[in-house]
């Protein structure tokens, strides 16, 4: 490692971290004598807007002196945003499949299969955080597509979005293509 790491040593660490609301938690630490622990603590660096939020697990373990005084603190930090984006992304994975099946043994078991088409459209849009879900059919006999079901959007503006051409959308070309 090429780090002069000397250089830090003194330093306290709202020098470096101006902007941080971390005193209240390095005082806790210092007068509990207690090592406290984050997993995924969000952090925001004020001088890096475009880096957006990173999360850290970190830990900070009280030193005493030879008295048993508490003299500083040890502050160890992991950047774990990647690993949190990972968990997120899997999370929402599984959530997904976990629809897909729940939507598929509803299908086979269904007497009106179309309320389970206008429920899973509810819980796509819900799932997604979008405004506006639609499913379409291929009408091969008309030559587009044909409205199914929808979410978020009210009956009255259903009526606009009844049939979709081939060449509209995204819908449209991955139907005809």
């Amino acid at each position: 490692c090429d780090h002069n790491w000397e250089v830090l040593k003194g330093i306290n660490h709202f020098s470096l971290f101006p902007n941080t609301d971390n005193e209240e938690i390095f005082r806790r630490a210092r007068d509990t004598e207690q090592a406290i622990t984050f997993h995924d603590k969000p952090f925001e660096y004020a001088a890096q807007p475009e880096r957006g939020v990173t999360y850290w697990d970190w830990t900070l373990v009280p030193v005493k002196d030879q008295n048993g005084l508490v003299c500083g603190l040890v502050f160890s930090l992991i950047e774990t945003t990647r690993r949190k984006h990972d968990e997120q992304a899997l999370r929402r994975a599984t959530q997904r499949f976990a629809l897909l099946a729940a939507t598929a043994s509803e299908l086979l078991e269904s007497d009106r299969p179309q309320d389970t088409i206008d429920s899973l459209c509810r819980r796509v849009l819900e799932h997604l955080d979008c405004h506006v879900f639609f499913n379409f059919l291929v009408d091969e006999s008309a030559g587009r597509l044909r409205l199914n079901a929808s979410a978020g959007i009210s009956e009255q503006d259903v009526r606009h979005v009844e049939w979709l051409d081939y060449d509209a959308g995204v819908c449209g070309p991955v139907a005809r293509d």
